[in-house]
């Protein structure tokens, strides 16, 4: 899944909140690609990222809150 980021980070292991058309869940990050490279984190750019769960195309991504 590729998402376009502006003014957030975003981190391996960090939880996001999935919501569709039939239900939410939480998932976690599991891998993030930048440039065709595996990063930790990043907080700009293009980035491919890799979930426990797959989710649909159409869902909704909520970064869950770590603080």
């Amino acid at each position: 899944m590729q998402q376009r980021l502006s003014d957030m980070t975003i981190k391996k292991g960090a939880s996001i909140v999935v919501c569709n058309a039939e239900a939410w869940f939480r998932t976690e990050i599991l891998e993030i690609q930048l440039n065709d490279e595996t990063v930790e984190t990043v907080s700009e750019g293009e980035v491919g990222i890799k979930l426990r769960h797959s989710v649909f195309k159409t869902s909704e991504l909520w970064l869950e809150d770590s603080r």
